[in-house]
C-alpha cells in the first residue's frame, strides 16, 4: 500500500516535533519533572516555577496577542471596505458597524470568561 504524504503534512510533523522537543527537553535537562503540587508535573523548586510559568503564561500571552493582531487587521480591512461601499449611506453603515462589532467582540469575551 502506497502512503501519500503532502509537503504540508511533513511540515506539520516537523513543527509538531520541534515544539514538543523544545518544551520537554529543558525540563529534563534541569531535572524539573517530578512530584509536585496538585496537577502540575513540575517540582516546586526554582526551575520548576520557571518552567510552570514558561509552559503556561508565555504561550497564553502569545496566542492572546496573535488574536488581538488578527482582530485589528480584520477591523481595519472591514472598515476600509465599509467606508468604500457605504460612503453615501452613513445610517446604513452605522447599523453594519454595530452589527459587526457585536459579532467580533463575542470571541474575546468567551475566551476571557473561560480562562
Amino acid at each position: 500500500m502506497l502512503i501519500y504524504r503532502t509537503n504540508k503534512e511533513i511540515l506539520y510533523h516537523i513543527l509538531l516535533w520541534t515544539v514538543t522537543l523544545l518544551s520537554v527537553v529543558p525540563g529534563l535537562v534541569t531535572q524539573s519533572y517530578g512530584a509536585a503540587t496538585a496537577w502540575c508535573w513540575f517540582k516546586g523548586d526554582y526551575y520548576g516555577y520557571i518552567w510552570r510559568f514558561a509552559s503556561f503564561y508565555v504561550p497564553l500571552w502569545c496566542f492572546l496577542l496573535f488574536n488581538l493582531l488578527c482582530y485589528l487587521i480584520i477591523l481595519v480591512k472591514v472598515g476600509i471596505t465599509f467606508r468604500h461601499n457605504w460612503q453615501n449611506k452613513p445610517e446604513r453603515r452605522k447599523i453594519l458597524d454595530r452589527f459587526l462589532l457585536g459579532k467580533l467582540i463575542q470571541f474575546p469575551l468567551v475566551y476571557i470568561s473561560l480562562w
